[in-house]
């Protein structure tokens, strides 16, 4: 065995096993690029659900939304992650990780714009699982939006199926896929 070749082949299998080796970023999902055609309001009773699939994924990084204020916006909103374990693989009742909260939505601009939440440490993911980012506001909150397309094709990791509640998630309305709302999800294999 050429000896020159040992030491190379060792040295590469030393530093894959290293702690703190660096993370490869991958899209999940990202549909930003998009033509904006319309909003939700967003409320405490009133949520949205936008699903991503994790692939190989194994942990969570950051989400971008195309959220936004009315104007007069005030209270906190927050961003959940659920899992697909309701039925017909809607949102489960419980979610997996709150994401954000508290986030105050006067902070948000009034123009149609996106908004990184960039976590930290970074959350797990189940690989090859089914995942809902859910935002909704806290008790007396108003003005939030979040954008939607109506183009459903052709982006990372669309279609991908929407839903929403009315009843603060105890129960989720039918899937759709043909008006996403507009977010990139980036994941860390």
């Amino acid at each position: 065995m050429n000896y020159k070749w040992f030491l190379f082949g060792a040295s590469l299998l030393l530093a894959s096993n290293l702690p703190g080796r660096a993370s490869i970023t991958t899209d999940l999902s990202d549909n930003l690029g998009k033509v904006y055609f319309g909003s939700d309001a967003l409320s405490d009773t009133e949520w949205d659900a936008q699903a991503f699939h994790s692939g190989t994924v194994t942990n969570l990084a950051s989400v971008t939304l195309n959220l936004f204020r009315k104007e007069g916006a005030s209270g906190t909103y927050w961003v959940k992650l659920y899992d697909q374990s309701g039925p017909e693989n809607k949102p489960g009742t419980n979610s997996v990780a709150t994401l954000a909260t508290g986030l105050l939505v006067s902070d948000l601009s009034s123009t149609n714009a996106d908004d990184t939440i960039t976590l930290s440490p970074s959350v797990p993911l189940n690989p090859g699982t089914g995942y809902y980012i859910v935002v909704g506001t806290d008790v007396g909150a108003t003005g939030l939006q979040w954008g939607f397309t109506n183009d459903p094709l052709g982006a990372p990791g669309f279609p991908s199926s929407f839903s929403s509640t009315s009843d603060s998630g105890a129960s989720w309305r039918a899937t759709w896929t043909p008006l996403p709302q507009r977010m990139k999800v980036t994941g860390l294999e």
